[in-house]
């Protein structure tokens, strides 16, 4: 905990998710005006009653932005739940039991990784439709690899360790194996990359709702919002500079986030082996993939 508390990345980037969230969840009582209310002024610039002025409907800015916030926070970690809770017990699964089981979890993500993300989510929303939890499911399905790989490279290197050979003798059981001694010893990685893929979520929300195939419309969201504001960059251009910066700055502080994990729960650095139980020594941690699940 104290190396968490020293990285200035951590703090940094905490903080500004925290202030990003906090912002999502005071949204009714933050914004000026309801996200779908429409005026008069029509692409006005920043004013006492639009802070950050309005679109083409008249619609506040700064209203659009704070409840897009929440769709693209909701859909960050929802579907990061769905992958890194089912790739991480497909992961140890195959590197625990092996056999049938293994080749056909490694065998279904390999199948996923042969797609490019963006391409498999525009073909599975087409096909299942649109809205926040069908969007959370398909983004979570992409990253199922990258979260499975990484808990079967891991699990595979716990197993042969002194202490679970050790509790095997003992006669735990395979579930216990995995509870108390696998899955502790694996979670630095995978917590890394539950951060790092929240960013990537993010952008594929946003890349979707680009193209239409997001959060059914009105629902305010930072990828329509660039998608509407792009015919009026003449006229208004910091109407397409807000959301682009929120997107950035969110993406940015989830991959700060990951880097300052990464580093605080590295097992290989100082901090990480002094943090390993006495006398155990941590199980190597295998490489975060940064990438997305394809």
């Amino acid at each position: 905990m104290s190396a968490l508390r020293l990285n200035p990345r951590i703090a940094l980037a905490g903080s500004a998710l925290a202030l990003l969230a906090a912002a999502a969840a005071l949204a009714p009582w933050l914004a000026p005006a309801g996200p779908l209310e429409m005026g008069p002024a029509l692409l006005a610039g920043p004013s006492p009653a639009h802070p950050l002025g309005t679109d083409s409907l008249g619609r506040d800015t700064l209203a659009r932005l704070l409840f897009g916030a929440r769709v693209s926070l909701l859909v960050a970690v929802g579907s990061v739940a769905i992958a890194s809770t089912g790739g991480t017990l497909l992961g140890v699964a195959g590197a625990t039991y092996r056999g049938a089981v293994e080749w056909t979890a490694m065998r279904a993500m390999d199948l996923i990784l042969a797609f490019p993300p963006i391409l498999l989510a525009i073909a599975a929303v087409t096909f299942l439709g649109q809205g926040l939890a069908k969007l959370a499911a398909i983004i979570g399905i992409l990253y199922l690899p990258t979260f499975a790989r990484l808990a079967y490279g891991g699990a595979l290197g716990v197993a042969g360790r002194e202490y679970v050979e050790a509790a095997r003798a003992l006669g735990a059981s395979t579930w216990q194996q995995m509870a108390r001694h696998v899955l502790p010893n694996i979670a630095g990685p995978l917590i890394v990359q539950c951060s790092l893929s929240a960013g990537f979520a993010l952008l594929v929300e946003s890349g979707l709702s680009f193209l239409g195939l997001g959060i059914l419309p009105p629902a305010p969201t930072w990828g329509r919002m660039v998608s509407e504001s792009r015919n009026y960059m003449q006229q208004e251009p910091m109407l397409l500079v807000w959301p682009s910066l929120a997107i950035a700055a969110a993406i940015g502080a989830f991959n700060m986030l990951g880097d300052g994990l990464r580093d605080a729960l590295d097992p290989r650095t100082a901090g990480g082996l002094r943090r390993a139980p006495a006398g155990v020594l941590p199980a190597p941690a295998p490489t975060t993939v940064s990438g997305g699940g394809g």
